[in-house]
């Protein structure tokens, strides 16, 4: 799968916005694959039949790690997904220049807003899929002594309906506006020097916090993981607070990260320092 990202990336290396894709994929499958390392261990865990009280140790352990570790699972998916949008993104537009004609893309254009829809899939999924699994959590640590706030579970249902509503607006919002810019790119009205230096920076601050997150996530998992597995009795609110943190909280923060990151208006300007450069060697020729 990688060969086959670097193959196809590569063929248009003068294209900068296949640096969203690359980047997007590289912390998306090491999560993924630390994020199966993990569920394998998780797995491999067995409570004693015989003790009643070691098993509960047990069982509580494996569910705060697997509550983490899935938070990892479902940042991989989504990070993974939004690499994948972006490829589709730069095999539709990746070659429009300026006067194109709208026939000559026509066909394939449904691809942009198919692929931001999709992230949209995959974050609204994720998320209630994490918000379940922290219920879960809760409810089985509940049995075992440990008592959530209360009113916890209004508010994971209340971060779940904000996660996926914000990034139904971001998303939405971002789509509409790519399709503006790229119809004033097809007339030739598109001025690429017309980008804010606040703009500029948001554009590479949200692809940014999304791969520092990831990786962060990354790290920190598996120590968290592995400091719960060396505890002799129920892990305590604290270990609990830091599964419920990376395994929904700091998801739904880098998807929101994510959906900022989706080809929006901004997605043409990451080949505007190549179209300058081309022009200045023109002139220059000349």
């Amino acid at each position: 799968m990688i060969t086959a990202i670097a193959f196809l990336l590569g063929r248009e290396r003068r294209e900068d916005k296949i640096l969203h894709a690359v980047a997007l994929f590289a912390p998306g499958l090491l999560i993924l694959a630390l994020a199966g390392n993990q569920f394998v261990g998780i797995s491999a865990i067995a409570p004693p039949k015989e003790d009643a009280n070691q098993a509960e140790i047990v069982c509580s352990v494996a569910w705060t790690q697997g509550m983490a570790a899935s938070g990892m699972l479902g940042v991989g998916f989504v990070v993974a997904v939004a690499g994948l949008v972006w490829m589709m993104a730069h095999t539709v537009d990746g070659n429009i220049r300026l006067n194109t004609k709208e026939g000559d893309t026509q066909d394939r254009r449904t691809l942009v807003h198919l692929g931001n829809f999709l992230v949209f899939v995959a974050i609204a999924t994720v998320s209630l899929l994490l918000t379940r699994t922290a219920l879960g959590y809760y409810a089985m640590m509940g049995d075992v002594g440990l008592r959530p706030p209360t009113g916890w579970n209004s508010a994971m249902w209340s971060a779940f309906a904000a996660t996926t509503v914000v990034s139904a607006i971001i998303i939405s919002a971002r789509t509409i506006l790519y399709y503006r810019v790229r119809g004033k790119r097809l007339r030739g009205e598109w001025i690429e020097r017309d980008e804010s230096t606040v703009k500029r920076v948001l554009r590479r601050a949200f692809l940014a916090g999304v791969v520092v997150l990831t990786a962060g996530m990354a790290l920190v998992v598996p120590l968290h993981s592995g400091i719960v597995a060396q505890s002799d009795s129920v892990p305590g609110a604290v270990a609990a607070f830091f599964a419920m943190a990376l395994g929904m909280l700091l998801p739904f923060m880098i998807f929101l990260f994510i959906s900022a990151s989706v080809p929006g208006p901004d997605f043409w300007y990451w080949e505007a320092i190549f179209a300058s450069k081309e022009r200045r060697e023109v002139a220059t020729s000349t």
